[in-house]
Formats: structure tokens, C-alpha cells, sequence
């Protein structure tokens, strides 16, 4: 009985190192981009538009390693439906990668009237740091992407701005915590059994 006690708390210990030690690699904060949407001569915000030039226009905590208004990110193009899961990446060697686990959500925040509107696109997943960033923050990490295309009418033509918000949590990815924590158990169950 004390046997399961001790390796049911030894378990608990190590899922704890695990985590702990996985945070030492961890991105955390939050960065701002701005985007060039294809322009039409008509058209809504939930037709497909590429988006070019993303840009970094702010950034806080450890996103501040990357300059604002010289680093950019992935083309990419907005779809309706967007995909869902992991369908949706955004990858450049310098910034990092964001790969979506999940669309938590699309919607259009206004009504589309006489041409205007915006539309709000948020994924989760996990983002892992580039070149441009410290060789020690550069695990995946939980991560939140919104999008958001507004659209607007000009004398007859319909224009499109493009913003965009990273945020990391600093949170280690499900499986980097699973793989440390199992790691250390098993070193904590080899030397109860030495003994």
C-alpha cells in the first residue's frame, strides 16, 4: 500500500517537474500585425482574399526581440469557411510558426451595409519562435491567432485593412509537459526499485 502512496505522489512530482522545466523554453507576450488585403471592385469580407505584406506593428514581453515595421510574417489567404483544426498554419523562418489546433471562432461583428463591415477570425494552437528570438524561448507554446478584415466602400469601389494579434500564454504544449513528466518518472521509479 505505502508502495502505490509513493509512486501515485512520485507521479504527481514529476508531472510537476515536468512542467516546470518545460516553461524554461517558453515564448510569452504578445504581438500586433498589419496586412494587405486584395482589393475588388466589389465583393463582401467573407469572400477569399489573399493577404500579403503581414507586417509587425507592435509587440509586448518577448515578442519586443523582433523590430516592429521591418519584421514580416507568412502570405496567407482568408477563406469562408476558414478550416477548422489544424488546417491552418502561418510559417516564416525568422518569426516562428502558428499552427491552429482549433477555429474557436468566425463571425461577422457588423452587418454588412452599403459595403461595410468587418469580420473577426480567432484560431488556438501553438506557436514556436524563430531566428529572430532568443535560442532558449523557442518551444511551442499555446498560442492565440485573431484575424480581423474590415471593409469599407469608396465611391463605388470596396477597400479591405487587415489587422492581426498573436498572444502566447507561455504555457508549454500538452505534449512536451507529458513527454518531461513521463521522463522523470520513470527515473523516480528506477531508483525506488534499486533500493
Amino acid at each position: 500500500m505505502m508502495r502505490l502512496v509513493f509512486l501515485g505522489l512520485a507521479a504527481v512530482a514529476a508531472m510537476m517537474l515536468g512542467g516546470a522545466t518545460a516553461q524554461a523554453g517558453l515564448i510569452s507576450g504578445g504581438a500586433s500585425f498589419s496586412g494587405t488585403p486584395q482589393n475588388a471592385s466589389s465583393g463582401t469580407v467573407l469572400d477569399t482574399r489573399n493577404v500579403t505584406a503581414v507586417t509587425k506593428t507592435a509587440g509586448s514581453l518577448d515578442f519586443t526581440q523582433a523590430p516592429n515595421f521591418t519584421t514580416t510574417w507568412a502570405d496567407f489567404v482568408l477563406t469562408t469557411p476558414m478550416p477548422t483544426g489544424g488546417g491552418f498554419v502561418l510559417s516564416n523562418a525568422t518569426f516562428g510558426t502558428f499552427t491552429s489546433s482549433a477555429l474557436l471562432s468566425d463571425t461577422l461583428a457588423t452587418e454588412i451595409v452599403a459595403g461595410n463591415g468587418n469580420r473577426t477570425i480567432t484560431y488556438k494552437g501553438f506557436f514556436s519562435a524563430g531566428s529572430l528570438f532568443a535560442a532558449n524561448i523557442r518551444d511551442a507554446t499555446d498560442a492565440n491567432l485573431t484575424i480581423t478584415l474590415n471593409q469599407s466602400t469608396t465611391n463605388g469601389n470596396t477597400f479591405f485593412s487587415n489587422t492581426m494579434t498573436l498572444t502566447a500564454s507561455g504555457v508549454p504544449e500538452p505534449t512536451s509537459i507529458a513527454l518531461v513528466g513521463l521522463v522523470a518518472l520513470g527515473l523516480v521509479v528506477r531508483r525506488f526499485r534499486r533500493k
